[in-house]
């Protein structure tokens, strides 16, 4: 029985080892792969078999060698927007240290770029229908990491507290008796940094005194309640373009829910969203391709879908984004395409060319 059971063992290493690097080869930059040599496929493999191993003590309650020696811990981390500039110290150091990173589908190829060719690589398989299991997955490598020993990175876009779900990912660690293990880093959250990169100011003085920051997609997919209209707030939409008519049918107009409660004194019905409202969708800020589409909520649904997506996107609403910005009379929208406000290095190269000349 003993020795079916090592065989049993043996077979499962070898089918958790193969599922292991088919999604290192499917998630991992192309840049990374095409990168590799024998030596660093040869250390993941060692890499991945010290984890292993160091796992099975754990599991078996084994707690002398390397899991005794040092005690894991994991890090969950904000990417920020998408530019990689826009890392924060900590985090760039947390990418460059960390024995294992597990990333948001979301993160961007510049800062994935980042990442050590030494360092283990997953990246979530989050897409609609397989989000829940996709993260209990995540979830579960992290927790065994730690319990192996590793220094594990959770890289998250934006910013881990804002729709994240960094919160619950703290609350998992506390409940498996590791809330000592967790350290969080900020990001710099797209909800306010998209806006900015976009010229569109959430605060202004006799614009915007308020800024509120929802999501367009509650849990399960179910719409949250919208919000009420105040025409001096600012609304920054996250996971909400791929509903844009439903949101903007939610805005603008009462519910079936709402329209079936009586009115009576005490309670008034929210205020409905003017049709002619400012609004901007953004995608992709701080990256080359960033995009801003300009329009009202009357049109962005037509704008949307005859412009296409480009996700991450989020939608801004409100009269700060008229702040500094005239919209052009008889123009349903404006697409405002690419971003270069980051490229730092090619300004001072243009700046040295024409100096040059000069001389």
């Amino acid at each position: 029985m003993e020795g079916q059971r090592e065989e049993d063992d043996g077979e499962g290493v070898k089918v958790r080892r193969m599922r292991w690097l088919s999604q290192v080869c499917e998630y991992w930059p192309l840049k990374k792969l095409a990168a590799l040599t024998d030596q660093d496929v040869e250390e993941v493999l060692k890499s991945y078999s010290s984890v292993a191993q160091r796992s099975r003590r754990a599991g078996s309650g084994d707690e002398s060698g390397d899991t005794a020696a040092r005690k894991g811990r994991v890090i969950l981390a904000g990417s920020g927007p998408g530019h990689p500039d826009l890392l924060t110290r900590a985090t760039y150091k947390a990418i460059q240290t960390a024995d294992l990173i597990l990333a948001d589908k979301l993160v961007p190829s510049g800062v994935l770029d980042l990442i050590p060719r030494r360092t283990p690589v997953s990246i979530a398989r989050k897409f609609p229908g397989n989000a829940d299991r996709a993260q209990e997955e995540l979830l579960e490598q992290a927790l065994e990491g730690v319990c192996a020993g590793k220094t594990v990175l959770r890289l998250k876009q934006g910013d881990p507290f804002i729709y994240g779900r960094g919160g619950e990912e703290v609350a998992f660690f506390r409940q498996h008796g590791m809330g000592d293990r967790v350290v969080v880093l900020p990001g710099i959250t797209s909800s306010l940094s998209a806006p900015l990169f976009a010229g569109i100011p959430p605060t202004q003085r006799d614009v915007s005194d308020q800024v509120l920051v929802c999501t367009g997609t509650g849990k399960k997919g179910k719409p949250p309640v919208p919000p009420e209209y105040v025409d001096t707030r600012t609304v920054v939409f996250l996971m909400a373009l791929h509903r844009i008519n439903g949101l903007v049918a939610e805005l603008t107009d009462y519910t079936e829910e709402e329209k079936a409660q009586p009115e009576d004194g005490a309670k008034t019905r929210r205020k409905l969203w003017p049709l002619d409202t400012p609004c901007a969708v953004i995608e992709r800020a701080s990256c080359p391709d960033q995009r801003v589409i300009r329009t009202t909520l009357k049109q962005v649904a037509e704008a949307i879908e005859q412009e296409g997506s480009r996700p991450p996107g989020l939608l801004v609403a409100g009269r700060a984004c008229e702040a500094l910005y005239t919209p052009e009379k008889g123009r349903s929208w404006l697409v405002e395409d690419g971003f270069k406000g980051l490229d730092f290095e090619s300004d001072f190269a243009a700046d040295a060319l024409g100096i040059a000349a000069m001389a």
